[in-house]
């Protein structure tokens, strides 16, 4: 079990139990009313936890309420051993955080951990990713996926063999990221773990316990899980890092569940067998075929010898035994003209056969050496004698099922083509098997034996159509073999019963739709509208479903010539813009149907958009945004600005504004009240994807193809943070206090709100396998929807990060009307009263009916009644009769009995004596035969005595010669034992001499090494003592330099101090002998006066 840090990937159970069947929405607002009025007691905080940060959530866990007090117990000290766990069980114990806490409340358990990959702060601590749990929580306390409110619609169909039955009632499906368990409406989520790019392969072992999941990326794996706990039990790798190959396209277990058969994708093509309990790859093989152009499709392991592999290409099949850690080829013998078909599945039969499908048509039973036994063309003349059953009526099941491939035809005037007899799948029952054709002919064979040959052959037994020339792309039968489940190529579930009870054979077969008929293609538009919750989606498969979120149920589905490119739904629900590549037309939503009313001339319309009001709305052509009356249809403006294709459009909460994105790096604020551009933001080197802005319409929030999140104010940018991967879609709830992101790898973000620069400051949850196209969130708040690339569209249900709900001012109530035309409301009324008048006259009819068999009934039982009377009296009298002749039966039986008995005596007393005599005559005859062998004894006793004679007289000799051979080799044997001895002893000597000498030897060598060790230690010493003393010193004289250098400073100063007093002296000492001079001169010149 793979660990990170110190956590455990322990899970109790799977926290993603889907429930199909959610309650009536009014009634869950309720509910979240009245929880909000419950004060709930404190937790204590956890100071590694950032309540500021959103997260997904998707669900409570299903744990019971005894598993739960078993873990609070183990975690607060118990003995597990007491508690009767296995080892197994004990080390997923062991390994669990210790502040992982439980909550029981109402007997169900709050999820532990996350499977979610969550960026905290550098300091907090990451949650456990094996454990899964979906919830994003937002900043102010917000999040949303309840399990139990979400719905997935969609189905992953790019991989072989994705549909299982764990159960009767229980089956298994891949949806975009995560693997489904439904069962009743409630499903349970197995999420991919955020190291794999996508899901590439799954299968589920014979016993049903298990389940691996092969996940693309730079080094492909497999996650083996429990499907009873949802826990993860193994992680499986390839052969090595360096391989070029990304995924595992096929896998298969043994019949025991122990081993497991892996197959690489190319170019390398490696076949994997692993010993998955133990978590060892024991044996690789390259598997490819000599054409570098052929592709391996399926590998399978023999399902009663675990070490035979079975590998399934386009045009060839191989065999591979497992034997002393090798993968040993097998011969297979396929002759040339079945070699030159095309292979798609394969399935084991009972007894080492191989039921082989082809592209053609064909079934091909393999016996165990490798040769064809038995080759079934399945075409028009062969199911031409196959009878259907009485009840396979198209026209019944279309009542049962949503055939989207019908309302396909019927509106492209096109019909399904019956004449590809492609295999498609094939699967095995305890009689026979059933082959899955790509028309929707599902055929039932029957095993039995050839009378003349002697060989096994499958014969067919009954055969079943798919409504409407549906494509069939897997099938899967229960563990009962009661009902056989059927994955149609429009990404539709069908259940057909095999099992029909003797009251029910005249009664009619009804394919039952276990799921609604997905998108089979990229979806390319979404949208919501306010007063009903209704979803609507388009996508390249040519087709546009109404989805209703709250019931989970697709209300209308209509398929178009071309595809839809983008899609809007009015506020009221009731009118719909669709953008196809000739037109943007304007449908009515009718109740069962898309009118048309309205058409536009914008061509290859990728966005439009209806305002919150809904009384405009704005549609991209081009480079242009033209914005038109939804009530007039007038052309209201038309803005021009983007100098590349505009990619996203957003209204304004008030529809002042419109926000548009595009491919040129153009980010665009339009005033639609004064018709002029509010603000702009240009970045070329960015192809802008989505804006949106804040309900005041002043902060846009922008993603692209820089991979930057970016908060634009009043055209600049305040805020970014790169989040290491392309955002295609952001949205931001009608509140203003939710972010979320959207990615090119199928993630959804949470992003703290307020927006911050923290590139750390989000959580990220894995929904989906492709990038997603659209990201919307429900008018109250409540949804939060997004649709992908890979055809699947998840609806998670927002609320508080304590799960109580969204504070909500006011409670939105759904609208029920519907819209229908006056001519089909006028069509209906008078259907309905032909249908009342035909009631009324059936009814009548009815009653004298009742009463005319009434009368008869009445009549018929006073016939039976007479009659049975009469027969009744004759019964008695006969009664009588056969009694007076039981009585004189037994009479005369007794007399015979008697009579008999004195004939057998005097018969067994005739016979006593005949054989007398004959035992006297027997007897004469043995005592002669005795007389005779009494001769023939001691002649034998005589030659017996001769014969010992002779051989004791060889033996004694024969003794002799061989004791003399015997002295000879023991002295032989002596010699060479004393010399052996002599030998033994001088090698003895040899080694006690070498050993003294060694021992010597060692001892010099110790002695020498240990007085050079004394000395070099003497040394050490001197010289760290010296080393001590020329350190003090150092710093000795390192201190009387800088005490003299500062000494050396003071007397410069002082010079220059000095220095200054000198010249200032020798100034003065000038100026007086100036004066001086000045004096002598006066007083000379006084004195010659």
């Amino acid at each position: 079990m793979a660990t990170r840090g110190k956590k455990s990937s322990y899970q109790f159970r799977q926290n993603l139990s889907f429930q199909a069947d959610t309650p009536n929405f009014l009634k869950k607002l309720q509910n979240a009313e009245d929880e909000k009025k419950v004060t709930k007691p404190k937790e204590e905080a956890n100071p590694n936890v950032n309540d500021e940060l959103p997260s997904i959530e998707i669900g409570k866990s299903g744990i019971s309420e005894t598993e739960a007090k078993l873990f609070l117990e183990l975690q607060h000290g118990a003995d597990p051993e007491k508690r009767g766990l296995k080892r197994k069980e004990l080390e997923d114990f062991k390994n669990l955080r210790k502040d992982e806490e439980i909550d029981l409340k109402k007997n169900q358990i709050c999820e532990i951990g996350s499977n979610s990959k969550i960026k905290k702060a550098k300091n907090a601590k990451q949650p456990d990713k094996n454990i899964s749990s979906k919830k994003i929580k937002n900043s102010n306390l917000l999040s949303f996926g309840d399990e139990e409110e979400a719905q997935v619609f969609g189905l992953k169909q790019d991989i072989k063999d994705n549909l299982y039955t764990v159960d009767d009632e229980t089956i298994l499906y891949p949806a975009g990221s995560n693997v489904l368990i439904t069962q009743k409406g409630h499903r349970k989520f197995i999420s991919v773990t955020e190291k794999g790019d996508s899901i590439s392969s799954l299968t589920v072992s014979p016993d049903r316990h298990f389940l691996a999941i092969g996940e693309k990326g730079s080094r492909p794996s497999i996650n083996v899980f429990d499907i009873t706990s949802i826990r993860k039990r193994r992680t499986l790798y390839a052969c090595s890092e360096t391989i070029s190959a990304k995924e595992f396209i096929s896998l298969g277990f043994s019949s025991d569940s122990k081993y497991m058969a892996a197959q690489l994708c190319g170019p390398e093509w490696i076949l994997h067998y692993y010993a998955w309990d133990k978590g060892k790859l024991i044996a690789t093989i390259n598997s490819h075929s000599d054409n570098p152009e052929s592709t391996v499709l399926q590998v399978s392991v023999n399902p009663s010898d675990g070490t035979v592999i079975f590998v399934l290409g386009d045009n060839f099949v191989k065999q591979y035994r497992y034997t002393e850690g090798e993968l040993l080829k097998i011969e297979v013998d396929v002759p040339k003209n079945v070699s030159n078909s095309i292979f798609k599945t394969h399935s084991w039969l009972n007894g080492d056969f191989v039921a082989i499908g082809t592209e053609d048509g064909k079934v091909l039973i393999l016996n165990p050496g490798g040769s064809i036994t038995q080759e079934i063309q399945i075409n028009s003349t062969f199911l031409s004698k196959i009878s259907l059953p009485a009840s396979n009526n198209p026209s019944v099941m279309n009542q049962n099922i949503c055939s989207s491939t019908h309302q396909m035809q019927q509106n492209l005037g096109a019909s399904q083509s019956n004449s590809n007899f492609s295999i498609e799948s094939i699967v095995v029952t305890n009689t026979g098997l059933i082959a899955g054709s790509k028309n929707g002919n599902i055929v039932c064979f029957d095993n039995s034996t050839d009378i003349e040959t002697g060989n096994r052959k499958y014969i067919p037994n009954k055969k079943f159509l798919v409504p409407d020339g549906g494509v069939v792309r897997t099938m899967a039968i229960a563990s009962t073999e009661a009902h056989l489940l059927v994955e149609l190529e429009s990404n539709q579930i069908l259940k057909i019963p095999l099992i029909i009870k003797q009251e029910e054979q005249f009664d009619e077969i009804k394919f039952e739709a276990i799921s609604e008929a997905f998108h089979h293609g990229q979806i390319l538009g979404l949208d919501l509208c306010c007063r009903k919750p209704l979803l609507v989606t388009c996508s390249n498969d040519k087709s546009i479903r109404l989805w209703n979120y709250v019931t989970g149920q697709c209300e209308l589905i209509k398929y178009y010539p071309e595809e839809a490119y983008s899609v809007s739904l009015h506020p009221s629900g009731l009118y719909l813009l669709v953008g196809f590549s000739d037109k943007l037309r304007f449908l009515n939503v009718l109740m069962d149907d898309f009118r048309f009313f309205k058409e536009f001339s914008i061509r290859g319309c990728k966005e439009c958009k209806f305002s919150n009001g809904g009384h405009i709305f704005a549609a991209v052509h081009g480079n242009t945004i033209q914005v038109y009356s939804t009530w007039t249809f007038e052309n209201i403006c038309v803005l021009k600005g983007h100098n590349g294709k505009v990619k996203s459009l957003y209204w304004s909460p008030d529809d002042n504004f419109i926000v548009s994105a595009g491919a040129d790096g153009a980010i665009y604020t339009w005033n639609i009240r004064d018709l002029k551009r509010e603000s702009e933001y240009i970045l070329k080197t960015c192809a802008f994807s989505s804006a949106i802005c804040t309900p005041n319409g002043k902060v846009v929030y922008a993603v692209g193809s820089d991979k930057m999140v970016k908060e634009i104010t009043e055209s600049q940018v305040t805020c970014e943070f790169d989040g290491g991967i392309v955002a295609t879609q952001i949205c931001l709830s009608h509140s203003g206090k939710m972010l979320f992101v959207g990615t090119a790898n199928g993630s959804i973000r949470s992003i703290k709100f307020p927006f911050t620069s923290d590139p750390d400051s989000f959580q990220e949850h894995f929904a989906h396998s492709g990038a997603i196209t659209n990201l919307r969130m429900s008018f109250d708040d409540q949804y939060l929807f997004s649709a992908s690339e890979d055809g699947c569209i998840y609806s998670f249900r927002v609320s508080e990060k304590e799960e109580r709900g969204i504070k909500r001012e006011r409670i939105l109530l759904f609208a029920d009307e519907i819209l229908i035309t006056k001519s089909d409301l006028e069509e209906k009324n008078v259907l309905m009263t032909e249908m009342q008048s035909t009631f009324n006259e059936l009814k009548l009819e009815h009653e004298y009916q009742l009463r005319l068999k009434d009368l008869s009934f009445t009549d018929k039982l006073k016939e039976l009644t007479e009659t049975y009377s009469q027969e009744i009296e004759g019964l008695k009298i006969l009664t009588s009769v056969l009694r007076t002749v039981k009585d004189k039966e037994e009479v005369k039986h007794e007399e015979e009995v008697m009579h008999v008995k004195a004939t057998h005596g005097q018969e067994l007393h005739e016979i006593e004596s005949k054989y007398n005599s004959q035992l006297m005559a027997e007897y004469d005859k043995f005592q002669e035969a005795q007389t005779l062998m009494a001769m023939h004894q001691e002649d034998w006793l005589g030659q017996v005595k001769e014969f010992e004679f002779i051989t004791q007289k060889m033996l004694q000799d024969t003794q002799a010669e061989y004791e003399n051979k015997l002295k000879l080799k023991s002295a032989e044997i002596s010699r060479l034992q004393e010399e052996m001895r002599q030998d033994s002893n001088e090698f003895a000597e040899m080694i006690r001499q070498n050993e003294e000498d060694i021992d010597i030897e060692i001892a010099n060598l110790i002695n020498k090494y240990e007085k050079k060790l004394r000395i070099e230690k003497d040394e050490g010493a001197r010289l760290k003592g010296e080393n001590g003393i020329m350190r003090k010193k150092f710093n000795t004289l390192t201190k009387d330099i800088d005490d003299n250098k500062s000494e050396i400073e003071k007397m410069r100063d002082d010079e220059k101090k000095l220095n200054f007093v000198i010249s200032t002296l020798e100034k003065e000492i000038l100026g007086l002998k100036k004066e001086v001079n000045s004096k002598n001169t006066v007083y000379f010149k006084l004195k010659l006066l």
